[in-house]
């Protein structure tokens, strides 16, 4: 029996090379406001309010971790401080930088958990977690003594378990590139994805990062930072000569992290996506590591 007419015109249209015009609105719109943004009426991340929390020594050296997480409320979230724990315990340095809508003064950090950190800064939330990175870039610049700098966010939960987050960190360091990432991403170009990213000294003293560093500015949507920030750097860095390395191997089928997380941590990946624990609240292998409740 043949299909009715507007199934058939509909069939035709999809096979058709032409973006319809509801698809093309919604890219017109997206790509207007990135140009507004980066038509320079965007601020730089150093133009966000800040209040330093506990200043950053001079003296610092070896691996530094600058971790930024987002608080809609006064306490930090449980996941934040377990996973900062155990950088820690890793012999990583962790400067926090706490991007927030709330006044700065109602962001509580209990003092012993402050007494192990290298640097707390408050921030303006602005820009999101690259814009955050930037800032404190700006106020701590890498200096010779740093073996490593960490760009780690709040996205994830973990580490799962401690022995394959100490793997993971022994695999980073021992590994020959300048830029290490623990998971790429293929689309939209391919890309080390940047809820945990790490950099060496050459990376740190070569002009493009600098250069890159000192002028992210703070976008207004997380898609744009996604396009702008994310994933050009790892093609930005190897068109510099700079080496690049995901430590977990990729499907190669986009976001393995969402789709394929079962099997990331099954190849001893020490981490979940909090997104992931939300979308699948009842499943067997997530049952103890909820955005509240970290495992054992």
């Amino acid at each position: 029996m043949a299909l009715p007419l507007r199934h058939t015109r509909r069939a035709l249209k999809e096979k058709l090379p032409f973006v319809r015009r509801r698809e093309y609105d919604i890219l017109a719109g997206k790509y207007a406001r990135l140009i507004a943004d980066l038509g320079w009426h965007a601020p730089l991340a150093t133009a966000a309010k800040i209040a330093v929390r506990k200043a950053v020594g001079g003296d610092l050296s070896g691996d530094i971790c600058f971790f930024v997480t987002h608080a809609d409320t006064a306490a930090l979230k449980v996941n934040v401080i377990h996973h900062v724990e155990q950088l820690l315990a890793q012999n990583i340095l962790v400067v926090l930088i706490v991007n927030t809508d709330l006044p700065f003064e109602s962001v509580l950090i209990d003092e012993k958990f402050a007494a192990k950190l290298s640097g707390i800064f408050i921030r303006e939330n602005l820009g999101f977690d690259f814009a955050a990175w930037a800032h404190a870039y700006a106020l701590c610049p890498p200096t010779a003594q740093w073996t490593r700098l960490f760009l780690v966010n709040d996205s994830m939960i973990g580490p799962l378990n401690t022995d394959d987050f100490s793997r993971t960190i022994a695999r980073l360091r021992a590994a020959s590139a300048d830029m290490i990432g623990l998971v790429q991403n293929t689309t939209p170009l391919l890309h080390l994805q940047s809820f945990f990213l790490a950099f060496t000294q050459t990376a740190l003293m070569h002009p493009m990062f600098k250069n890159w560093m000192t002028n992210v500015r703070c976008l207004k949507e997380k898609i744009h930072v996604i396009d702008v920030y994310e994933t050009r750097l790892t093609q930005m860095m190897a068109d510099v000569g700079l080496r690049t390395e995901a430590l977990f191997n990729s499907s190669g089928g986009g976001d393995d992290t969402i789709a394929g997380w079962e099997n990331l941590i099954d190849a001893g990946f020490p981490y979940v996506k909090v997104s992931v624990t939300k979308q699948f609240p009842n499943h067997p292998r997530l049952s103890s590591v909820g955005a509240g409740d970290m495992p054992s």
